[in-house]
């Protein structure tokens, strides 16, 4: 009846994921598998892991952290080699893959320490994190601008048709406590301060130039609303914005802490049997109060250039109406640059970040080997975007490897794992879900790598007196 009970969870879990219509790459599904690493408990705080009396420590550069990339394109179809052998843009080879509109997202989270320690029945958890992401999107004929067969059709007109882009980046204080509800449920959490250092929100973005019938004028057009928030000043005259000041971008980054936010997650870990339990998370629900230096930016503006009209520029004393061409000329460039200067107004907006929810089910298949399921879940606006894997990982003494097979797309497939070294003062992993990305990561168009080295404190082999040790007592009585 327990396994019939089991075998009907793992049906219904792969079910219910498999249905969902998108998919990207977020962290490596197996690293689910595995609640002793430190990267792990960041992103399940309920993860126990590891002895009672273990310390977690990992501090910054050797911290570590998640990149990852998605899109409907690989770089190595923009960025191609020539007949001469040498790297250049192809923009007529990238326009003629066919693809109606160019969409690409990228992600970082990069950890700059990470503390856990044990706390009465429980562990205590702290970290700060800096994170990054961005989407854009566009329309993929926009680029045909740039491809010199444009010029075969007469007075031909261009649009880019609402292209659009979201991005910010934020640092995360985090404080969490982990501990044990009962015999089998551990539950854990984490409250997060954030502070928001950059962000955009670019919407319906159109830039055009039209050409006349006649081919005497050509207008110019620019479009588009949104947010915006920099850690640096604008140059603003007449509500516009003419220039970004970024000197000291590097000193102005880290002392960015005006804006404000609140996030927590929540996990919870059951042990089904003595050889299977499942896992969830959500993540990441709260927002930033973007209020320092932030903006509401709008742009509808046109201006029909007609060429330089230079009759008065003739140096000929008796008209009196003389005008210095090069007074023309820079109107006339002024006034193309106004049509790409968005109004900008002083504003308060809030960003709200994209939860997250993780559902893991895995199986002690032997003593040595594991299988297990992850379904990955990120929220984003009227979008969801999902990530499927399939895992495996085997131990073999100090060493664990861990495979993954991760569906993308429904019709998509990639291979992915890693491996962690864990001794008795150090713990060393990488991870990634798409293994052809460590030979050519220009060459694919989704990949997650996840890395990273923390040390180990206390380390004892049996642990201290507590709840916490990997194995619970009917364990014990089985391979007895």
């Amino acid at each position: 009846m327990r396994i019939i009970r089991r075998r009907t969870f793992i049906i219904i879990l792969i079910s219910t994921c498999i249905y969902v219509f998108k998919s990207y790459a977020q962290t490596a599904g197996a690293l689910y598998l595995l609640p002793e690493n430190y990267y792990s408990q960041i992103l399940n705080p309920a993860f126990t892991g590891g002895n009672d009396s273990t310390i977690y420590v990992a501090i910054p550069v050797l911290g570590g952290g998640t990149f990852g990339n998605s899109g409907n394109f690989k770089f190595s179809d923009l960025l191609r080699k020539q007949d001469n052998g040498e790297m250049a843009v192809d923009i007529e080879y990238f326009y003629n893959l066919g693809n109606t509109k160019t969409k690409l997202t990228d992600w970082s989270a990069i950890t700059l320490i990470y503390l856990r320690l044990p706390l009465r029945k429980g562990k205590l958890n702290f970290y700060i994190k800096d994170n990054l992401f961005a989407t854009g999107q566009f329309k993929t004929e926009a680029i045909d601008f740039f491809n010199n067969g444009n010029y075969q059709e007469k007075y031909r007109s261009y649009n880019t048709e609402e292209g659009s882009f979201n991005g910010a980046i934020y640092r995360e204080f985090a404080v969490g406590y982990t501990t044990k509800l009962s015999k089998r449920l551990s539950f854990g959490i984490n409250g997060k301060v954030l502070f928001g250092m950059l962000q955009a929100d670019l919407r319906e973005w159109n830039y055009g130039i039209e050409t006349s019938d006649s081919g005497d004028a050509v207008l110019l057009t620019a479009a588009g609303k949104g947010n915006l928030s920099l850690p640096f000043d604008l140059e603003i005259y007449d509500g516009r914005i003419h220039n970004v000041l970024a000197e000291n971008i590097f000193e102005r980054y880290l002392g960015s802490y005006q804006n404000p936010g609140l996030a927590f997650d929540v996990g919870l870990s059951y042990v089904i049997d003595e050889l299977s339990r499942f896992a969830l998370s959500v993540s990441d629900l709260g927002g930033i109060w973007f209020r320092h230096k932030a903006y509401n930016i709008d742009q509808n503006s046109s201006y029909d250039f007609r060429g330089f009209d230079l009759t008065n520029s003739l140096d000929n004393d008796q008209s009196g109406n003389f005008v210095d061409s090069r007074v023309i000329i820079s109107n006339a460039k002024e006034n193309i640059r106004n049509v790409y200067r968005p109004e900008a107004d002083t504003s308060e907006y809030f960003m709200g970040l994209r939860p997250k929810a993780v559902l893991n089910y895995q199986y002690d298949l032997t003593d040595w080997m594991t299988l297990g399921v992850t379904n990955q879940t990120v929220f984003f606006h009227k979008n969801v975007f999902n990530s499927f894997s399939v895992s495996s990982k085997q131990k073999f003494r100090g060493f664990t490897f861990f495979e993954n097979i991760n569906l993308n797309k429904i019709h998509t497939v990639s291979v992915g794992g890693g491996l962690q070294w864990q001794g008795k003062f150090l713990q060393v992993f990488f991870a990634t879900d798409n293994f052809l990305a460590l030979y050519h990561p220009a060459d694919q168009k989704t990949f997650t790598m996840s890395l990273g080295m923390c040390f180990l404190f206390n380390n004892q082999p049996n642990g201290r007196r507590g709840s916490f040790l990997e194995y619970l007592p009917f364990y014990e009585r089985k391979r007895k």
